[in-house]
């Protein structure tokens, strides 16, 4: 795709490598020998996978192969450079895509370890892994598109806190604040992406508990995109929306009249 020219005064595209034919096939496939393109600028290995991801075109096998091979050293790419290009697959329609490919390929490994454990790690119920979890949350997320990069991000960390045994919302907030440092995020994605993965469970049952509990999240700069990630992973649960429903009920109100609104600076 990227190695196409195109004449403005003849009208028409000049195509030295074939790049036509793989986009008729709605194929990624490096120019030439594909280990070579990656050693030569690796930040080309996340571009394969975010424009396979976009576009929906599968990854050439020789192309995949040299990107799995050298997935270990895309981390000397610049951190905002490898920010850049996640934005680019995250909050977009195929992020789904995206992040199996990530992992898939080895550059998870590289830039996101805490996601990779996931892939191995049972749900209680033993009917899939929790990066089975994740994925379908992801995909129900792409209902929404664009969604925000922190949403986005929120939804791929959800459950690092699984690791280890620790169910831990904590956990899995600190790591969305180290994913932010590693790769030099802005801190209104650093603050979005840890807020929403602390506060997942925050509106469970929220009808039937204090107002006092549920307000202050809804009221919060984040609590629209705190609903909008509890009802895909709903969804992706299987489970009834009511948790969802009653939040946007509460939500569609007048501010004054129920959820006067918050700094997201505030504490809750």
């Amino acid at each position: 795709m990227n190695a196409l020219f195109f004449d403005p005064t003849e009208n028409q595209v000049i195509d030295y490598v074939g790049g036509r034919s793989d986009i008729d096939l709605r194929i990624v496939r490096a120019v030439g020998d594909a280990r070579a393109r990656f050693d030569e600028d690796k930040l080309r290995m996340m571009r394969a996978v975010r424009m396979s991801s976009v576009f929906g075109f599968e990854l050439e096998a020789a192309t995949r192969d040299a990107l799995k091979a050298a997935a270990d050293q895309v981390t000397i790419v610049s951190p905002e450079r490898i920010a850049q290009e996640m934005r680019g697959m995250l909050g977009v329609r195929g992020q789904t895509t995206a992040a199996k490919l990530l992992v898939d390929v080895g550059l998870a490994a590289a830039i996101l370890p805490e996601i990779v454990p996931l892939a191995k790690l049972p749900t209680p119920d033993g009917s899939r892994t929790w990066w089975d979890l994740t994925l379908a949350t992801l995909k129900e997320l792409e209902s929404s598109v664009p969604v925000p990069f922190g949403t986005a991000l929120a939804a791929l960390l959800l459950d690092v806190g699984q690791v280890g045994n620790s169910e831990s919302a904590q956990a899995g907030a600190d790591a969305a604040r180290a994913a932010a440092r590693r790769w030099r995020l802005s801190n209104e994605e650093r603050d979005q992406s840890s807020w929403l993965v602390e506060h997942q469970h925050g509106l469970r049952d929220g009808a039937n508990r204090p107002w006092s509990q549920v307000q202050p999240l809804l009221a919060h700069d984040y609590g629209g995109e705190l609903v909008r990630l509890c009802a895909a992973r709903a969804a992706a649960l299987g489970e009834p929306p009511n948790d969802v429903d009653f939040a946007r009920s509460r939500l569609a109100l007048p501010a004054k009249s129920s959820i006067p609104r918050r700094s997201s600076t505030a504490t809750t």
